[in-house]
């Protein structure tokens, strides 16, 4: 892709303003963002509000027994466990897949870590073990799914059946005790640091290092860019399918991970370990604003998201309500959550009507206005992540491709057809310095506009006039 001109108005990837030198060096934005650029969107704000809300109402129906600092340790190291899981399922989620088989494979890696043969290895053991059982799982589903072309949704399943399988023969339907001292300690008040569970602290570890993946690596944009479409992420020379593998992999290794930490909240390994959590950790990204077709998602959402389920679950065993109440309320928030995605999709999706897109003929009405991609979307009040899934799900491409295929196709047609100065040109199609115009067309098409114009007028025999032909009325060649 070319690169964009860097400006005053330069705020990132597919951000920057359209105009200005391509060879200036990237200027810093004053009284920008933290380093690692968290963006608080309107979504995250939502559900910090919404976990803010059930605080509160745990606070007041169970003062004493919610606001226990014992139980909101509980409440963090409960959510700790479904939230590893959750990291990888939102990268599956963004990548268009799902993954039925989570809680199966948090089962299988967390009795097969927890058998005699392995404890006789100590912490390291049970430790490798586990992490090894839930990459092979993620393995299996990714070659499956990626060079096996079977539908993510059949193969997981697949996977759930027949590694809750495996774990019931492994341990013949009985709890298998660990005995492992270096493990059980790291669920003991006493190796808390600073007055944090162990487990609490690796949860964050994985959430940031997620993060980073998801937000500041090649690997994060190609799994977008795959979610979003699939096959304009091949074409532009991402392997699709080593991608897919390489998720389906991540998603077993959070499995993996989690397997270890509920060995040590539980102290055991069985076959019923891990159950629905393929349910939690689904119904914690959606909540979070991971969309289920893929293309977009975050993980400090799907974080939230698992704190709010988790504290839900709390406040309902504090007051003794059923879990049947308690699943029906997770299956509530789950359709609610779906329905606010369908009605963010009708505006973000770019989905072409009889009189075409509205999004996109937009994007093509203001193409020749110094913008960046953020005004762009500012003026049809979207995100830019919106407006690039948008523009990526009805033309194949980013928001700045776009916008430079009209203004170089609409700069052709000037140079083909009329005798204005190519810095006139350049300023008709939105580029105030032809010097950097001319570069930009001379990448995209292959040569200069002054010698693309003589091109064009050797091309037809007596050369080009001023007049457009009308396309009712072709002119005719006499000899």
């Amino acid at each position: 892709m070319t690169q964009p001109a860097p400006s005053a108005q330069h705020n990132g990837p597919d951000q920057g303003a359209l105009t200005g030198p391509s060879d200036a060096p990237p200027q810093k934005s004053g009284g920008g963002m933290p380093a690692l650029g968290l963006r608080l969107d309107v979504r995250i704000l939502s559900l910090l509000g919404v976990l803010a809300a059930l605080i509160l109402v745990g606070g007041i129906t169970e003062p004493d027994a919610f606001l226990d600092t014992g139980n909101l340790q509980l409440i963090l190291t409960q959510a700790s466990v479904i939230g590893v899981v959750t990291v990888g399922m939102t990268f599956v989620i963004i990548s268009g897949g799902i993954d039925l088989s989570v809680g199966a494979m948090v089962a299988l890696a967390s009795v097969w870590a927890t058998t005699l043969a392995t404890q006789e290895y100590g912490f390291a053991g049970i430790a490798f073990t586990a992490v090894i059982v839930g990459l092979a799982a993620g393995l299996v589903n990714g070659v499956l799914i990626a060079y096996g072309g079977m539908v993510p949704f059949i193969a997981t399943l697949a996977m759930l059946a027949s590694a809750r399988g495996l774990a019931l023969q492994i341990t013949d339907g009985k709890t298998q005790i660990v005995t492992v001292d270096s493990v059980l300690d790291l669920g003991l008040p006493d190796s808390y640091i600073l007055g944090i569970p162990p487990l609490v602290i690796m949860f964050a570890v994985v959430t940031v290092v997620g993060w980073l993946i998801l937000n500041r690596t090649t690997f994060g944009r190609r799994t977008v860019a795959v979610g979003g479409n699939a096959e304009a992420a091949r074409l532009a020379g991402i392997d699709v399918r080593r991608q897919r593998l390489y998720l389906y992999l991540l998603s077993g290794l959070c499995c993996g991970i989690a397997a270890f930490m509920l060995i040590v909240l539980a102290g055991s390994g069985q076959n019923t370990n891990g159950n629905l959590y393929e349910l939690d950790a689904i119904a914690a990204a959606i909540i979070g604003g991971t969309l289920l077709s893929g293309g977009r998602g975050t993980i400090v959402g799907s974080v939230l998201g698992v704190l709010i389920f988790t504290t839900i679950t709390n406040i309902f065993a504090l007051n003794n309500l059923q879990s049947d109440v308690q699943q029906i309320a997770k299956g509530a928030i789950i359709v609610a959550a779906v329905l606010v995605q369908r009605r963010t999709m009708r505006r973000a999706r770019a989905d072409i009507g009889p009189d075409g897109d509205p999004v996109l003929q937009a994007l093509a009405r203001d193409a020749y206005q110094p913008l960046t991609v953020a005004e762009h979307a500012a003026r049809h009040g979207m995100t830019p992540a919106e407006l690039r899934t948008a523009v990526r799900r009805g033309a194949g491409c980013s928001p700045k491709d776009y916008l430079l295929g009209i203004r170089l196709g609409r700069a052709k047609e000037l140079l083909a057809a009329t005798d204005l100065p190519v810095a006139a040109v350049a300023r008709r199609v939105g580029y105030d310095d032809p010097a950097y115009f001319s570069r930009l067309f001379a990448r995209r098409v292959g040569t200069a506009p002054v010698r693309f114009r003589e091109q064009q007028g050797r091309s037809v025999p007596g050369g080009w006039s001023d007049r457009v032909p009308d396309p009712d009325d072709p002119p005719t060649i006499t000899t």
